[in-house]
């Protein structure tokens, strides 16, 4: 399970990962803030004047990092993760509610009693009023509405920002650190490619040259055509050789001049010899370098910490699902009201004849005020109502698949690319080993017999071939040796010691 993994390995890859680690005297918020700054002033822009001089390691990686756009793209990223983090902290502004209003209203009331006789039996009225009403009421009321944050889901929101920051970080790292091996490369095979370039012209010289004598005899009539048409094959094939090993090294040093923005023709690297330093790792055990390589690999990390988010969106969504209050408001409201109400009543008598009319007046003012505090809760009590949880624990639990698949891929990387160096130095040795007294010999064999004129050109031609033959393969195999190399630094995510 990922919370099983995360809680045995959680800890020490936190420490050393990235060295994303904090002390423990320094809040977090600002170790995140110091990875941000630093990773700002890394991130550097091409200057505006052309380059002039000798190209070296470092200012070849500084110039491709400044020149690329997936490393500026990222280090955008860093920034807008940073600022989305602030923004996981934030709170809603509160509400000012306000209202006024104003109603008037008139109106009449009539109201008339009945009596009856019993001599006549005739209905007469007793007794009517009428009452007139007027009344204006105004009044105004406010209120200051907050929105208290859930604190859980609050908590889990910032901290998911923080390991996000933390991602586009380690995203920003890998992507130079792949640049940086990139560099290490194409200043690898330039170099030895110029070497192989060189034993491919001196072969094309010494057939170009045989070429001449073989000709040269047959004319004489020494040779044979047979022998010169032998010889132009082994010129050919010679100089298509060298035509592509200085195809090779021109797209070498196309793609070079196109990381570090450099016109081709004014490129002109400068080989750091802490490249050719081997590394002692004839005997070096695979299980302590995949230990330390874990907490060096960029994208491992950007996995430790993709799986740390997930975990912080599954504790918000959980902490979402807590009662909290969606809304507090505080209200005062004020109000007044005036009514005037005119009365006139008559009275009758038996035979229906006014008796005695009444007539009266009344006012009334009023005030009002009132204070109110109003809370609305969330009751997250529907079971099924809502599948966020659901999709953070997928999410969380896909996480941290991924987080420990990887980490598996990366122990079979490591273990493949140091037995690819170990191999190709031991077929480095072997090959010196049963090389070196055989081309010493034929060296002095070719001092010697160089200038006998009975020896066939051809033969003699091919005995250097093989000399010269013998110093590319060397070149090819040290070449492919350092290659090696870097692939193994590549995986372990660091430079190996003396490089």
């Amino acid at each position: 399970m990922p919370g099983k993994r995360l809680a045995q390995t959680g800890a020490s890859l936190f420490a050393v990962a990235l060295t994303f680690s904090a002390c423990t005297s320094t809040s977090p918020d600002l170790v995140l803030a110091d990875r941000v700054t630093r990773v700002r002033e890394n991130t550097v822009e091409l200057p505006a004047e052309p380059y002039r001089g000798f190209l070296t390691l470092q200012t070849a990686i500084t110039r491709a990092s400044a020149a690329s756009e997936d490393v500026a793209i990222l280090a955008s990223a860093v920034d807008i993760a940073a600022q989305e983090k602030l923004m996981a902290g934030d709170m809603r502004d509160p509400e000012l509610r306000a209202s006024y209003g104003s109603s008037s209203s008139d109106g009449d009331r009539v109201q008339t009693t009945t009596a009856s006789t019993s001599a006549t039996g005739i209905s007469a009225p007793r007794s009517s009023a009428i009452q007139t009403l007027s009344d204006d009421q105004t009044g105004y009321a406010i209120a200051l509405r907050i929105f208290p944050p859930n604190p859980w889901e609050r908590a889990a929101a910032i901290s998911a920002g923080t390991a996000a920051t933390y991602i586009s970080i380690a995203e920003l790292l890998q992507a130079k650190w792949q640049l940086n091996n990139q560099i290490r490369r194409l200043f690898i095979q330039i170099h030895f490619q110029a070497q192989s370039l060189k034993v491919y012209r001196e072969m094309t010289e010494v057939y170009g040259q045989a070429l001449k004598v073989a000709r040269e005899r047959a004319r004489q009539g020494h040779g044979t055509i047979d022998d010169v048409m032998a010889t132009a094959r082994r010129y050919l094939a010679a100089v298509a050789d060298r035509d592509t090993a200085a195809r090779d090294q021109a797209q070498a040093r196309e793609e070079l001049a196109r990381l570090v923005a450099i016109p081709i023709a004014d490129l002109h690297p400068l080989m750091d010899e802490r490249l050719l330093n081997p590394p002692q790792i004839a005997s070096a055990a695979t299980g302590p370098l995949e230990e330390d390589a874990l907490g060096h690999r960029r994208d491992l990390a950007a996995l430790y910490w993709s799986t740390v988010q997930a975990k912080e969106d599954l504790r918000g969504a959980r902490g979402s699902r807590m009662p909290w209050f969606t809304h507090v408001q505080a209200g005062f409201g004020s109000g007044s009201s005036q009514g005037d109400s005119l009365s006139s009543g008559n009275t009758f008598n038996a035979l229906g004849l006014p008796q005695r009319v009444d007539t009266s007046q009344t006012s009334d003012n009023e005030d009002q005020t009132e204070w109110s505090i109003q809370a609305a809760i969330s009751l997250p009590i529907i079971p099924g109502a809502n599948h966020a949880v659901d999709v953070s624990l997928a999410q969380y639990r896909s996480a941290g698949l991924r987080e420990g698949k990887a980490r598996e891929r990366v122990r079979r990387e490591i273990r493949n690319a140091l037995a690819a160096v170990k191999a190709i130095e031991a077929g480095r040795q072997q090959y010196e080993e049963d090389t070196r007294e055989l081309s010493h010999d034929m060296e002095e064999a070719l001092r010697t017999v160089k200038d006998a004129t009975m020896l066939d050109p051809l033969a003699l031609a091919r005995m250097r071939e093989q000399i010269l033959e013998t110093q590319r393969i060397r070149i090819e195999s040290e070449m492919d040796y350092h290659l090696a190399v870097i692939r193994l630094e590549e995986v372990l995510g660091k430079h190996l010691p003396g490089r």
